[in-house]
């Protein structure tokens, strides 16, 4: 039977029977033991190296990301830079707008013609003089005065804390 064409268990016959020690053990042969030890060690180095990789790649993923961030967030800021200094111009015009008129409306208000346009659209007049009532409003005088006198307390209220400490100290005792 070829080794290829069948799906049973494939037996290394390379093991040699035992005779000597005991009846019925076989015995690996070194080079078989050698063989599988360095089998078994190329498969960790393999193992080892999958996951060393898939480190390296996962650390690339995210210091990618981070700089697509970084990207992004300067990206951000410098399209909010560009609206702001947009608006502050937008906002520069609109202020000469309004100075203008301001500067306009003042040059406009000249009081003879503010009289014309009152008499001629509004319909206003001078008042006649049957019209003007004079009232006169005499303003009592409101001040009061008051001979105020001076205690100690007053006095003392000006003095510094510690000087008013002793005071109350003196006076409590009856000692002046």
């Amino acid at each position: 039977m070829s080794r290829g064409s069948s799906n049973a268990y494939q037996y290394d016959y390379d093991y040699a029977y035992e005779q000597s020690t005991s009846p019925g053990k076989y015995v690996i042969p070194e080079k078989k033991i050698e063989e599988k030890r360095i089998l078994l060690t190329e498969i960790k180095r393999k193992k080892e190296d999958k996951k060393t990789k898939k480190q390296i790649l996962a650390s690339i993923v995210v210091l990618v990301a981070m700089g697509l961030t970084v990207a992004f967030r300067y990206a951000s800021v410098t399209q909010i830079n560009y609206e702001n200094h947009k608006l502050e111009q937008e906002y520069q015009k609109k202020a000469a707008i309004v100075q203008n008129l301001e500067v306009e409306i003042e040059s406009n208000m000249n009081i003879a013609e503010i009289a014309e346009i009152a008499e001629t659209k509004l319909g206003m007049h001078k008042p006649f003089a049957y019209q003007i009532k004079y009232i006169s409003v005499e303003t009592p005088d409101q001040t009061e005065y008051k001979n105020a006198e001076f205690t100690k307390e007053q006095t003392d209220k000006d003095a510094p804390f510690t000087t008013r400490m002793f005071n109350g100290i003196k006076e409590f005792f009856g000692v002046i």
